[in-house]
């Protein structure tokens, strides 16, 4: 149920917001490894207008969140909580479009935190 939850928040992400631009600005996570459902989203990417990939490390939710306001001091992030769910996003924006995000996902359950990087396509 987790997982599919954790999906769901990902796929509201790509259907809510269109985005403007194609220029990576939001650094990997350091030692966070592509995980294998990174490799298995070119149906939602091309329905979404979106690019993505997703990270798995082992370290804290805080540690990762600390390292993207660390390098992405200009964005604020938005941040939620729920049960053993922790959730932060952050978006770049471009003439008030998103054009990149990051959502970094930690869940209790299974112990890691899970990195997902966004850039947002224009037609």
């Amino acid at each position: 149920m987790n997982k599919l939850y954790l999906g769901c928040i990902v796929v509201l992400i790509f259907i809510v917001v269109q985005g403007l631009g194609f220029a990576m600005e939001i650094p990997i996570y350091p030692g966070a490894k592509e995980t294998e459902a990174s490799k298995n989203l070119a149906s939602i990417q091309a329905q979404a207008g979106a690019e993505m990939q997703s990270f798995q490390t082992m370290d804290t939710f805080e540690e990762v969140v600390a390292f993207y306001e660390e390098n992405l001091p200009s964005v604020q992030p938005s941040k939620m909580s729920m049960g053993k769910m922790k959730v932060a996003t952050f978006m770049i924006m471009q003439n008030s479009c998103p054009k990149q995000g990051v959502s970094v996902q930690y869940n209790k359950e299974e112990g890691s935190t899970i990195v997902t990087i966004m850039e947002y396509k224009t037609d």
